[in-house]
């Protein structure tokens, strides 16, 4: 046995017996398990009871999207990875500006004149083709 394989049945130690019982079962792929086993007994039980539910078996790729998610898990969100659906990409990035630089370049202006002056700064600076333009 592999040190790898050690490390990851010494991560279903911190599984909730519901999952440790369905990978001795095979009907939780031990990938999966492990990835679930960085989760806290509440998000597992969570995922656990969802899973039940409705009948569904977690997927690798199902527990490591569930993984990622970490304190941001609820139950429609549980739910939706189960089904399939993407989850949404935010529609915005936020980028930190020390004050100094937003009160010299950007004090009296609002968001919008904010976001047109960086879109053409950045064409500017990084050139149109790397802006997709």
């Amino acid at each position: 046995m592999t040190g790898r394989n050690i490390a990851r049945y010494m991560r279903l130690d911190r599984l909730i017996p519901e999952f440790k019982d369905a990978v001795d079962k095979g009907t939780l792929a031990m990938v999966a398990a492990v990835d679930l086993s960085y989760l806290n007994v509440k998000m597992q039980k969570l995922i656990q009871q969802v899973a039940e539910a409705d009948g569904k078996k977690l997927k690798p790729k199902q527990a490591v999207e569930l993984r990622r998610m970490g304190k941001e898990i609820t139950k429609e969100a549980v739910e939706d990875v189960l089904v399939g659906k993407e989850q949404k990409k935010p529609q915005s990035v936020s980028v930190k500006l020390p004050m100094e630089l937003y009160e010299k370049y950007f004090a009296q202006m609002d968001a919008g004149a904010v976001q047109e002056i960086m879109e053409k700064a950045l064409e500017a600076y990084l050139g149109k083709e790397a802006a997709g333009v």
